[in-house]
């Protein structure tokens, strides 16, 4: 049987992480850069799957400084949460042939104990296309919960709303 590991990622995975986003979100991927810039910010949280040094996938969450510039249209629901117990599930990635192996599961489960280790009472937030319906079901199954509110033209590549979920821990 083969053994992933979630681990945090390396400035060393980049290479891997492109390939990966590349696959998994083509034209709407994140450039070598800006993964670099993430893995070494302390405000991001990147945990990767890592089958005997090969990236199978990677979540990347982070600490919301700003509710009202990320969730505008969710400020009214977001006004008396304090930012520092405000978490985003930004991204996660599994390449093709490695899905249906709980490994997305298993990737929120490390970020959220990461989120966990400094206090409870926090919220995560996240967006998803509600055509992603996989995802959808994910996060239903994990516990999310819907905003009433959807993000108009959130995504391009092609044009959709962004539904916007949460999940206090």
């Amino acid at each position: 049987m083969t053994e992933f590991i979630i681990r945090q990622a390396k400035l060393e995975d980049i290479p891997q992480l492109v390939d990966i986003d590349m696959q998994c979100f083509g034209a709407d991927s994140y450039s070598k850069e800006t993964f670099a810039c993430y893995i070494s910010n302390k405000k991001y949280s990147y945990v990767v799957v890592d089958e005997k040094d090969f990236i199978v996938g990677y979540l990347m969450g982070e600490c919301i400084e700003d509710p009202q510039y990320d969730f505008m249209v969710i400020e009214d629901q977001l006004k008396d949460y304090p930012y520092h117990s405000l978490f985003c599930l930004s991204s996660i990635a599994i390449l093709p042939e490695y899905r249906g192996k709980k490994l997305a599961t298993r990737v929120i489960d490390a970020f959220i104990a990461d989120i966990k280790v400094y206090d409870s009472g926090k919220k995560v937030i996240l967006e998803v296309r509600p055509s992603n319906l996989v995802a959808l079901s994910l996060y239903t199954r994990y516990g999310f919960v819907q905003f009433d509110k959807q993000v108009e033209n959130y995504y391009c590549n092609p044009d959709e709303n962004a539904i916007i979920m949460y999940i206090d821990i």
